[in-house]
């Protein structure tokens, strides 16, 4: 299907970004690699860091969606590439921050994000995306604090993610 292609795309950009790097032809990368391991290691600006953790979250969510629900819709893509990218944000602005605090502030940003987007395909445009009418603790049918419990293990589980891949990709062992 369509969707699922779509969703391809992230993985694709993230290939081409790492090719330019690796060949040394990407502007977006003010990156150099260190031999202090047998691991190549990028350093990047932190705008370009949000952007392939965005890229990533567009490609993860849907696929996520997919394991669980069967399928997903192309918004669903962006949605999941806004809502890493903003967890990704939150992790390094806050590094010192309790993992259970910086997981609530996901669980509560990543609802927020689906109402908002809730609110523009599902009840503007029509689109039926999704309809949570028939869980408990819904509201319009677009959130349910249900579902801000599991986005809260999720970003626990991307924090942990996260602050590995920060430590082994984006910065620079110590020698």
């Amino acid at each position: 299907r369509l969707c699922n292609t779509l969703s391809m795309f992230p993985w694709l950009l993230l290939l081409i970004f790492y090719l330019f790097h690796r060949t040394g032809g990407c502007p977006l990368f003010s990156a150099f690699e260190t031999e202090a391991s047998a691991n190549t290691i990028l350093i990047m600006n932190k705008s370009t860091r949000i952007a392939m953790t965005f890229l990533l979250g567009c490609a993860a969510y849907p696929y996520l969606e997919i394991c669980f629900r069967g399928y997903t819709h192309w918004t669903m893509s962006l949605t999941g590439g806004l809502c890493f990218a903003l967890l990704y944000a939150i992790d390094e602005a806050m590094p010192d921050l309790p993992s259970w605090q910086k997981a609530l502030i996901g669980a509560l940003m990543i609802t927020a994000a689906e109402l908002a987007v809730g609110s523009v395909v599902n009840l503007w445009l029509r689109w039926n995306v999704w309809n949570y009418e028939s869980l408990r603790l819904h509201f319009l049918g677009q959130i349910s604090f249900i579902f801000t419990a599991i986005w809260y293990f999720l970003s626990c589980l991307f924090f942990s993610i996260s602050a590995r891949i920060r430590r082994h990709f984006f910065y620079p062992r110590k020698a």
